[in-house]
């Protein structure tokens, strides 16, 4: 049966559920993709997430369950909210890990085959 709504799915959608569900409560996390995106609309609108209003805390490269390589992650907090950062403990990915040889340039992540 159809809903009529749109429905996401694939690689993308995958990371982000894995990328959410490693924060905390309260915590939000972007991965490098996302803060790459940011910066491509910000050239056009200089309103969209107006630079100074926020600080960034660099988390390093993640393992994410499904994802064959490792993720970048960043966690945003609101400027005010800066001295938080570091507060809400490790996050819950698979563990931290190296960057990938190509930097991590190697474009959209393919996801892994599951064991079952």
């Amino acid at each position: 049966p159809t809903t009529g709504r749109m429905d996401y799915y694939g690689p993308s959608v995958n990371k982000s559920a894995r990328v959410a569900h490693s924060a905390n409560g309260g915590q939000v996390l972007v991965t490098s993709d996302v803060l790459e995106d940011i910066k491509k609309a910000r050239e056009l609108d200089a309103k969209i997430f107006p630079e100074g209003n926020y600080a960034l805390r660099d988390l390093g490269w993640h393992g994410l369950k499904g994802i064959k390589r490792p993720t970048h992650i960043y966690e945003v907090l609101p400027r005010s909210l800066a001295a938080r950062s570091g507060k809400f403990g490790e996050i819950h990915s698979m563990g931290p890990e190296q960057p990938p040889e190509d930097g991590g340039q190697g474009g959209e992540e393919e996801e892994e085959e599951e064991e079952r």
